[in-house]
């Protein structure tokens, strides 16, 4: 086995966990949530931040380093613009999602005034990280296609 085939490996599990939640946030959980009374609604996101938040700095993490270090085994110092395109991309997304991560579900979890706005913005990023999900894996298709 070689060692790009280690790396493929990790970084594909770690986009499982990654991703896996930008897709199943608005899918799944907010509708769940929606669905709740209020003290119910509060402790689930707290609940949900505090359990997904360390896989999910974990699977970047992993994400970042052997996406990286395939870079430099498979392109060496000539990347397809592909690839550039995807990186713009996965900024983005790692931006929505500290966002709604670091920001939005800390200030959910607690008894907020002005909940309602931002239960709106949670809806919105989590679209709009899902979408920036579905992107980056669409770049990734091409870039293995074409």
């Amino acid at each position: 086995m070689s060692l790009l085939t280690i790396e493929v490996t990790f970084h594909t599990i770690g986009l499982v966990l990654w991703t896996g939640m930008a897709l199943l946030l608005p899918l799944v959980i907010l509708p769940y949530i929606r669905s709740l009374a209020e003290p119910a609604r509060t402790n689930a996101v707290a609940d949900i931040s505090r359990r997904y938040l360390p896989w999910f700095i974990a699977g970047g993490l992993v994400v970042g380093l052997t996406g990286w270090l395939q870079t430099f085994a498979v392109y060496g110092d000539h990347s397809p613009w592909t690839l550039y395109a995807k990186h713009v991309v996965v900024v983005i997304l790692i931006l929505f999602s500290a966002y709604i991560w670091f920001y939005l579900t800390r200030k959910l979890s607690q008894s907020q005034p002005n909940a309602a706005g931002l239960w709106k913005q949670l809806e919105v990023f989590a679209w709009l990280q899902m979408a920036a999900a579905v992107l980056v894996f669409l770049f990734l298709a091409w870039m293995l296609t074409g």
